[in-house]
């Protein structure tokens, strides 16, 4: 006995690192994306979709993995070539309202339930989903949540007219609020969206048909990228200077942009050392820095001398006004 006693407490501590780190891994929550900020414990985010069928027409219509929960999926990203769509709702309640995607480009979103939901769901089980940009409008007309061209998801399936439980896929009796996120009624299907303009809130009931709705948002915009500031000093002395590049807002993406360097110093470890090169402003954040590095602070008397850096050929961004700074 003990012996086996023995054996237990020298493997505890691998068996208990094991049993934390699994409950490490299952406890960590996924990252939204896709242009989406997060979703509560009542959306599953599926973009990967491609049948977009209700169960009351095809039990391959895609469902929830819980059996409960509102599905969002992206469609498209950057839609320009669509022409002018008109949607249901606009943002402020507005109905029947066009929008023109040659001059205005959106993303198209699905929000659906394919799942069973009863009356007392509509409050109870309520969807949310907060996006990164402005939510423009929805439609939940069946004519307009069906295939759409340069709108819908290239080789998915949809369903038309003629398909059984086609015209119930709209919601029922629908009841919009806008400027809130605290409505909500068991008496309608419902969507509400906020003050932000870009948290949706949605309660259905639903059986086998499927609630589906459309929602179109704006599409990211690159941010600028330029000096903090176009001009700075030091003495010699100053073994090195730190030149700030500023994004006018965070990326999803990496953001990188070139430099080139000249002025009256010389470079290459005679006064200073800085060559020409690339600099990249992660994901997320909103500057990076130049730094002019290994100053020399020789005896010679001399004129003031300047390091001349200049951005050029952004990717991710544009470029602000202020690409040159010069360091004296």
């Amino acid at each position: 006995m003990n012996n086996i006693i023995q054996r237990f407490l020298m493997r505890a501590p691998l068996l208990f690192g094991v049993i934390f780190i699994f409950q490490f891994i299952h406890t960590v929550p996924s990252l939204a994306d896709n242009g989406i900020t997060s979703v509560n414990s009542f959306v599953e985010e599926k973009h990967s979709a491609t049948d977009f069928r209700s169960r009351k027409q095809n039990s391959n219509g895609q469902r929830s993995d819980s059996g409960f929960d509102f599905i969002i999926t992206l469609e498209r990203e950057n839609i320009s070539n669509a022409g002018t769509l008109t949607m249901d709702f606009d943002d402020d309640g507005n109905t029947n309202v066009s929008i023109n995607t040659a001059s205005t480009p959106v993303n198209s979103y699905l929000v659906f339930m394919n799942d069973t939901h009863s009356k007392s769901d509509r409050v109870n089980e309520i969807g949310q989903i907060i996006f990164d940009n402005e939510i423009y409008g929805f439609s939940h007309d069946p004519t307009k949540t069906i295939f759409l061209s340069n709108v819908s998801k290239s080789g998915a399936t949809y369903p038309v007219s003629s398909n059984d439980g086609f015209s119930a896929r709209e919601l029922e009796n629908l009841n919009l609020y806008t400027d809130t996120t605290t409505f909500s009624t068991t008496s309608h299907d419902w969507v509400s969206i906020g003050s932000d303009s870009k948290t949706l809130r949605i309660g259905v009931k639903n059986g086998t048909y499927g609630d589906y709705i459309r929602v179109f948002t704006a599409v990211e915009q690159e941010p600028t990228v330029d000096f903090n500031l176009t001009s700075s000093s030091a003495a010699e002395s100053s073994s090195s200077a730190n030149l700030t590049v500023d994004l006018s807002d965070s990326y999803s993406e990496n953001v990188t942009v070139d430099y080139t360097v000249t002025g009256t110093a010389t470079g290459s470890g005679t006064d200073y050392t800085l060559a020409n090169g690339t600099l990249t402003i992660a994901s997320g954040n909103t500057s990076g820095t130049i730094t002019i590095a290994s100053i020399v602070n020789d005896t010679l008397d001399e004129n003031n001398e300047t390091v001349i850096v200049t951005l050029s050929n952004p990717s991710n961004a544009t470029l602000g006004s202020d690409t040159v700074h010069t360091y004296t």
